[in-house]
C-alpha cells in the first residue's frame, strides 16, 4: 500500500496520495459492478483496509508535525476520506450480496468494517469533532452494511458454528470504535454510580462517537434478533483482551452497552440471543476468576470489575 500511494512528504503530496487511493476504490466499485473482479474479493477488501488505515495515519502524522494540514488542504483530505468511506462500504456490500451459506464471506470483510468504523473516533481525535461529524451522514447511510460486515461470518454460516469464542482480534489491533462506544457509556453514567466519576472527568465529550453508538442501538433493536445476537457476541469477545490490558473501565463500558442499551437490562431479551447469553456468562466467570486470582490492588479498578459483574447478574440472575 505504501509503495502504491507514496507521493512524498509534503502536504500537497499527501492529499494527492489520498486522492489516488480514493480513485482506485472507485475503480474497484465500477469494475465490480460489471463483474470484472469477482475472483479478487479478498484483494479488494485488503486494499480498502490498507487505504483506510493509510489515510487515517497520514492525517494523524501531518497533524503531529509543524507542516500539518491547514485550511483547504485539510478540507480536501477529509472530503476524499468521506468519499473513500462510501466506496469501501460499497465493496463490503458487493462482497456480502454475492455470499451464500456455501461461500461464507472472507474475514477481510470483518476487518474492513472495523477499519471504517474506526474512522469516526480517529478523525475526531486527530482533527476534532466538527470534522468527524461530517462523516456521520455517510456513516448513517452505510451503517447497516458495516454491521453486517461485522457479523457476516457468523450470520451466514451454519448456526452450529457460532460460539462465544469468536474474537478475531489480537492485542495489537483492537478496534478504536469499540473503545469509543465503551467510553461513551461511562460518560453517560447512571445516578448513584460515582465509582467511575474520576474516569469520566478525565474524558472529553465525543459527539461523533456518541452518534455512532446511538445509531447502532436503533438499528440493532429494529433489526433481526440474530444480527443483534452476533454483534453482542463480537463486542463481548473483546473483554478478555481488555482484562489482560487492565482496561477495566472499557470492560464495564462494553458490558453496559450490551446489557443496558441492547438488552435494556431485561432477562427476557436474552431468550433468543444464545451467543450473547453464553458470552455474558463466560465473561462473568472470567471476571470473577480474575478478581480472585490476579493482583487487582487498586480499589477503583476492583469496583469497576464488581460493577461489571453486577450488570451481568442483572440480566443473568441464575449465575
Amino acid at each position: 500500500m505504501g509503495d502504491v500511494l507514496y507521493a512524498g512528504n509534503t502536504v500537497k503530496g499527501t492529499v494527492n496520495a489520498i486522492m489516488l487511493g480514493t480513485s482506485i476504490l472507485k475503480f474497484i466499485i465500477d469494475t465490480a459492478i460489471i463483474k470484472l473482479v469477482n475472483d479478487d474479493k479478498i484483494r479488494c477488501l485488503k486494499f480498502a483496509s490498507s487505504y483506510t488505515k493509510y489515510a487515517v495515519s497520514t492525517i494523524k502524522n501531518n497533524q503531529d508535525q509543524s507542516s500539518s494540514f491547514k485550511g483547504d488542504d485539510l478540507k480536501d483530505a477529509l472530503v476524499l476520506v468521506r468519499s473513500s468511506f462510501t466506496y469501501a462500504a460499497k465493496i463490503i456490500h458487493l462482497v456480502l450480496s454475492s455470499s451464500t451459506e456455501s461461500s461464507i464471506p472472507p474475514e477481510e470483510a470483518f476487518f474492513l468494517a472495523n477499519d471504517l468504523l474506526d474512522l469516526v473516533p480517529s478523525v475526531e481525535s486527530f482533527v476534532g469533532s466538527r470534522f468527524a461529524l461530517s462523516i456521520v451522514p455517510a456513516l448513517k447511510q452505510w451503517l447497516p452494511v458495516l454491521i453486517l460486515g461485522l457479523v457476516c461470518r457468523w450470520l451466514i454460516g451454519p448456526q452450529n458454528e457460532m460460539t462465544a469464542n469468536i474474537c478475531l482480534f489480537d492485542d495489537s489491533c483492537l478496534p478504536l470504535w469499540v473503545t469509543a462506544v465503551a467510553k461513551n457509556e461511562l460518560d453517560a453514567k447512571e445516578p448513584g454510580q460515582d465509582e467511575q466519576s474520576e474516569h469520566v472527568a478525565e474524558r472529553e465529550d465525543s459527539p461523533s462517537s456518541r452518534k455512532l453508538a446511538e445509531m447502532m442501538v436503533i438499528l440493532l433493536k429494529k433489526g433481526s434478533p440474530r444480527i443483534l445476537d452476533c454483534l453482542g457476541g463480537v463486542l463481548l469477545s473483546t473483554l478478555k483482551l481488555m482484562l489482560q490490558r487492565s482496561e477495566y473501565d472499557i470492560v464495564l463500558g462494553i458490558t453496559r452497552f450490551v446489557c443496558a442499551r441492547l438488552l435494556g437490562n431485561k432477562t427476557s431479551a436474552l431468550e433468543k440471543l444464545q451467543l450473547t447469553h453464553d458470552s455474558l456468562r463466560d465473561n462473568f466467570f472470567e471476571i470473577d476468576r480474575y478478581v480472585r486470582e490476579e493482583p487487582v490492588d487498586d480499589g477503583d479498578s476492583r469496583q469497576l470489575l464488581e460493577s461489571t459483574k453486577e450488570l451481568i447478574r442483572s440480566v443473568l440472575p441464575e449465575i
